[in-house]
């Protein structure tokens, strides 16, 4: 008899624990449900994976043969695209750039030379017509009916400090009844001075230039 009392003693023992382990863990879990639910959630997440292996990004190789790519960006030593600049809201062109017209026979331009009418007599640049400022009845129908018959219009004086260039581009785009496109004309600032003393053609051929 002592046998199976001390049997059926343990048996109640093991019985009573299992049922106070049950009960333990439905307290847990009802008290984790119920501290997940709060604002600071320190709960413990039953469905969170907490052991997930997080597999760092693939790195990306560089190669270090290969040969760049050569940039869009033009080199500094390259002339600026034709009147990039400007003087008193009107276009500049370059020496290089007028001649280069000048090379295409003055194609869709046309120079005007707004030095005084001495000046242009005694020499300009070959296929300039005079326009002074000063005096501009003298030849204003002409150079507007040509000038309004071509795209682009260089007005050009001495060079250096001298603005009769600017002067008669001012009044050919804004005194007058019918002006020319603003966005037509270009300043060449250089003026004769640079361009003779480049030697560049003149005319007439042989002539000195301005001091």
């Amino acid at each position: 008899m002592t046998g199976v009392s001390d049997i059926y003693g343990l048996w109640r023992i093991l019985i009573e624990a299992g049922v106070l382990l049950c009960l333990a863990v439905i307290t847990a879990l009802g008290v984790n449900a119920y501290r997940s639910r709060q604002p600071d959630g320190n709960g413990i997440l039953i469905t969170r994976n907490y052991f997930e292996l997080k597999v760092p990004p693939p790195s990306v190789e560089r190669n270090i043969f290969a040969i760049p790519e050569p940039s869009s960006k033009p080199p500094s030593n390259q002339p600026a695209p034709l009147g990039q600049s400007s003087v008193h809201g009107y276009q500049v062109i370059s020496l290089k750039e007028l001649y280069q017209l000048y090379k295409q026979n003055w194609i869709d331009t046309v120079v005007i030379d707004a030095r005084a009418e001495e000046q242009y007599q005694s020499s300009h640049i070959p296929g300039a017509i005079s326009f002074d400022y000063y005096h501009p009845d003298r030849n204003l129908k002409d150079v507007l009916e040509t000038a309004r018959a071509i795209r682009r219009v260089v007005i050009y004086c001495t060079g250096g400090n001298c603005e009769d260039s600017v002067l008669a581009a001012q009044y050919l785009t804004q005194e007058i009844d019918e002006p020319l496109d603003f966005f037509s004309v270009y300043i060449f600032e250089g003026g004769f001075t640079q361009w003779c003393k480049a030697g560049y053609p003149v005319e007439p051929q042989g002539a000195p230039c301005p001091e």
